[in-house]
């Protein structure tokens, strides 16, 4: 497990997180740089 993400969240508040591992993201940066850039595609 690489981390643990608390509460519940809504589907297009969570797409940042799968993407971030989904995406080995955070291999490369800080959750604070690939959130601040990420664009969602769910509303």
């Amino acid at each position: 497990m690489l981390t643990v993400v608390a509460g519940y969240q809504k589907a297009a508040e969570f797409e940042g997180v799968l993407s971030y591992f989904g995406k080995d993201a955070y291999l490369k940066s800080t959750w604070e740089e690939y959130r601040a850039t990420f664009k969602g595609e769910l509303k």
